[in-house]
């Protein structure tokens, strides 16, 4: 889940001199369209975050339209819903935290960041989305979730127990009133996921989607 953005037009440098291109368009929609080159900077972000070098095949071209269609339709429920987005501040701390974790320095960051083509301020823009779309999608679908005890105890019994015992055969498994609170957040978690999912298949089946293959070859 990303950034969708307009075509537009770039500067690319050659050989012998620098010219113009018009970006590609991967795919369009009612809500707009989508670029190569927003794609690319996708999976170049999902790798400097995963730690392996960019995979720019078709198939994961694909997967990353994919991911930007759906957070296009998020972007436009959190415009229409008038959603307040986190503080810039909080994020800003995030990232120092990530920073330190991986025992960096400042200069060290951007220069790792750079052979992705990044900047700390793409990376800082990118934590930033990321954070407020799941904070979003958390204010605009867990009212509608709810777990009964029912749930709790088939999870707890048929999944959750089972999982304990192959991990810690010699241990006996906690009883559900010690791990009921775990054992919701899972069932949350899935049916939050689950109750999304619908909503972005009704809303990508209205978009007008249009997949441009030359962009993904």
């Amino acid at each position: 889940m990303r950034v969708l953005i307009a075509a537009m037009i770039v500067t690319a440098s050659g050989t012998a001199a620098a010219q113009e291109i018009i970006d590609r368009v991967a795919v369009s929609l009612d809500l707009g369209v989508i670029t190569l080159s927003a794609i690319q900077r996708q999976l170049r972000m999902n790798a400097y975050l995963e730690g392996k070098p960019a995979d720019d095949t078709p198939e994961a071209r694909r997967a990353a339209a994919a991911r930007l269609i759906d957070q296009a339709l998020v972007r436009r429920e959190m415009s229409l819903s008038r959603y307040t987005p986190i503080p810039m501040a909080e994020v800003r701390s995030s990232v120092d935290a990530y920073r330190e974790r991986l025992g960096l320095t400042e200069e060290r960051f951007e220069a790792e960041l750079a052979k992705y083509g990044f900047t700390s301020q793409d990376f800082l823009q990118e934590l930033y989305w990321q954070a407020t779309l799941l904070r979003f999608i958390q204010f605009r679908f867990s009212p509608s979730v709810q777990i009964s005890d029912e749930e709790a105890r088939d999870y707890y019994e048929q999944e959750y127990m089972p999982r304990l015992r192959q991990m810690a055969p010699d241990q006996p498994p906690p009883p559900l009133a010690e791990v009921r609170e775990r054992v919701v957040g899972i069932l949350a978690s899935r049916k939050e996921n689950q109750v999304l999912e619908e909503w972005l298949e009704q809303g990508r089946q209205l978009a007008k989607i249009r997949y441009h293959e030359e962009a993904f070859q």
